[in-house]
């Protein structure tokens, strides 16, 4: 039986509780019923107890949910998590929602569900020392998941058992933390028609970067590797890079044995590069104007020696 695992946590809530449990002995019962009755209104028959609802268990700061549909899912972590900036975070830490998606196994235990697999393993491995105030995803999760929600950001992989890689994502939503016109980050970034096409032009700017740096591309993994050591976004579905892949006209796609190799055409590289180089050029113009024109206005030909200006 397959399902998705929500787990929703309060983070540093051991020193929270810890600060206040002297003037208020309840402060740790109080943090999860406030967790509770927050996230219960997000999930669909989140009132009743797995598997006839959605509730699974409470575990001391900390509750977790189990649904069938991943979008449903992260619908629900999305809502929770503005609930929790708007009604909560005065007065308790931030939390966090961690999603995966996996087989769950049933073990029969006096008087409910007990619930086993790895997708517990992956949740509790992979969320630790992660940011507060984020929604995380697996690949797995997202590629079950409607993709025209949010945008998909990847953060980072991890190995939680031997020959079993794991990549995660950080979801990018309309967050009351980072921004207050949430409609209109909507409105321009996801909903938009045109939204599409300039991020695959901007996917595409990255991979020629990465292809001017190296003789070709035959495995996208180290394309991540190298896009996340730049801090570059890049779509979370291999798909979608190779569809930009194949759509660029500076691209050759040549298949091999293991797979496709892509490169540039002889020609783009030295279009690309001729390009650099008359941009470097242009910089270099505007930074001389821009000095001359400061060392005119003050009147002194040196007038800009130890400002920093662009290289």
């Amino acid at each position: 039986m397959q399902g998705v695992v929500v787990k929703l946590d309060i983070c540093r809530s051991k020193a929270f509780a810890a600060a206040r449990e002297t003037s208020n002995p309840q402060i740790r019962t109080d943090a999860l019923k406030r967790l509770l009755a927050i996230s219960q209104r997000c999930f669909p028959r989140s009132d009743e107890p797995y598997p006839e609802g959605s509730y699974y268990k409470a575990d001391g700061d900390a509750v977790i949910y189990i649904l069938e549909k991943p979008s449903v899912a992260l619908r629900g972590a999305i809502e929770f998590m503005r609930s929790w900036y708007h009604e909560a975070l005065q007065e308790y830490p931030e939390c966090r929602a961690f999603l995966d998606i996996g087989d769950l196994d049933q073990v029969a235990v006096p008087g409910k569900t007990e619930l086993t697999g790895k997708v517990f393993e992956n949740i509790s491995f992979f969320e630790k020392n992660l940011e507060e105030g984020r929604i995380y995803a697996t690949e797995r999760l997202i590629e079950h998941a409607d993709k025209t929600m949010v945008r998909f950001r990847y953060y980072k992989r991890c190995t939680p058992r031997t020959g079993d890689d794991l990549a995660i994502y950080a979801v990018d939503f309309a967050d009351p933390r980072t921004v207050e016109d949430s409609s209109l980050i909507h409105a321009l970034f996801i909903a938009h028609p045109k939204a599409d096409e300039a991020r695959d032009r901007m996917f595409e700017l990255f991979v020629l970067e990465y292809l001017l740096e190296h003789a070709a591309l035959t495995d996208i993994s180290l394309l991540r590797v190298w896009a996340l050591e730049k801090n570059y976004p890049l779509p979370p579905m291999e798909e979608h890079i190779r569809a930009v892949l194949t759509a660029s006209e500076y691209i050759a796609a040549k298949v091999l044995a293991g797979g496709i190799e892509y490169s540039l055409w002889p020609d783009a590289r030295d279009t690309l590069r001729q390009a650099r180089d008359e941009f470097q050029r242009a910089k270099a113009t505007c930074v001389e104007a821009v000095r001359a024109t400061v060392n005119a206005s003050i009147g002194d030909v040196a007038g800009t020696i130890g400002v920093d200006m662009p290289n």
